[in-house]
């Protein structure tokens, strides 16, 4: 381990991707069209997904504020007339704003039991009540399944399997899911899942790790923020298990062969990858994961009670009307390709 680290600090500034024009000379740009995907309010579709979240996770700019897991049904209201503003109650007492700090950027992450595609909302969070805190909408998107699909979130195999001894120690080995943080320079915040089989996330000494960097929609909005501003928080996960590891550090994104050919999948190695540097992390059994019912088998919803994240996306880009319609055929048949082709 030690040889294989100085060989990586003696490297990694060569492989060190420093600028999206460094990036983009490795990962090409995105279709325009894709930033029609954001949306800056609630329509029927994530009002639909919210409807039947499980769980969400909140992360805030906030130093010192952890990614926390919510019970959905217990802690968040949508404002049913402008579906711009959440309320949020109800939070864990370690998330607590200073006397001086009126609002911050944050982050909402939803789940559903058994839907492979997550939504994600960004916005600002400010304090109205001891115990109550508004939700300011600025985007709203859904991510693809993925990440969801590479981790095998919510297999049966891994619900039944019998429970792992987990602690701080060993969870890396066995985390197959994480929900990463990022903020660009204006501090508005990011929380994008990453999910691969167990161990993907692979340790390069005892302060520093790796996060191989698998296909996605070539936006790459977590990589640009980490260019910008290298300060970053995951949230280490294992289906079907209530303990979690926060981590924080500070990361930068690298195309150094010696680690990526370590993250070979399927005779697939990753173009770009993360390194997190560990300034601090904390093990905890969270008791929303287990309140909630997230890893319970009965309360998986069939694929079919919701909206197909493709015409949810379609409908994003190009309406409700004819050519959204037109556009749902293309990009169903890119979104069942990529689900085959995960590496």
């Amino acid at each position: 381990m030690t040889n294989q680290s100085n060989n990586f600090d003696t490297l990694s500034d060569q492989y060190t991707i420093h600028t999206e024009s460094d990036l983009r000379r490795i990962i090409p740009n995105y279709p325009s069209i894709l930033d029609k995907r954001v949306q800056s309010t609630l329509d029927i579709f994530s009002l639909e997904f919210l409807e039947k979240s499980c769980v969400v996770i909140i992360g805030t700019s906030l130093c010192g504020i952890k990614m926390t897991p919510l019970n959905y049904r217990e802690s968040i209201s949508v404002d049913s007339i402008s579906s711009l503003t959440l309320t949020l109650q109800h939070l864990p007492s370690g998330f607590q704003f200073s006397s001086d700090i009126e609002r911050c950027q944050g982050s909402l992450f939803f789940m559903i039991p058994g839907v492979g595609h997550c939504l994600r909302i960004n916005g600002t969070l400010a304090k109205c009540t001891p115990d109550r805190y508004q939700f300011n909408i600025t985007k709203v998107y859904f991510h693809c399944a993925r990440a969801a699909a590479r981790s095998e979130l919510w297999s049966l195999n891994h619900l039944s399997k019998e429970m792992l001894k987990l602690s701080d120690q060993n969870i890396i080995q066995h985390t197959s899911y994480a929900l990463l943080k990022t903020q660009n320079s204006k501090h508005e915040t990011e929380i994008s899942p990453r999910g691969d089989e167990p161990g993907f996330i692979k340790p390069l000494s005892e302060d520093t790790l790796f996060l191989p960097e698998r296909p996605g929609n070539k936006v790459a909005v977590s990589i640009r923020n980490i260019i910008d501003e290298p300060s970053v928080e995951l949230l280490l996960m294992v289906p079907g298990h209530t303990a979690t590891l926060n981590i924080m550090g500070s990361a930068y994104v690298t195309h150094q062969p010696s680690i990526l050919n370590r993250c070979v999948v399927n005779g697939k190695t990753p173009k770009v990858g993360i390194v997190v540097k560990i300034k601090e992390k904390q093990f905890q059994f969270d008791e929303v994961l287990a309140d909630s019912g997230l890893w319970q088998a009965h309360n998986q919803i069939d694929q079919s009670a919701i909206t197909p994240f493709s015409k949810a996306l379609s409908s994003h880009m190009n309406g409700i009307g004819l050519l959204g319609k037109a556009t749902n055929l293309i990009v169903d048949s890119i979104v069942k390709h990529d689900m085959k082709n995960l590496y």
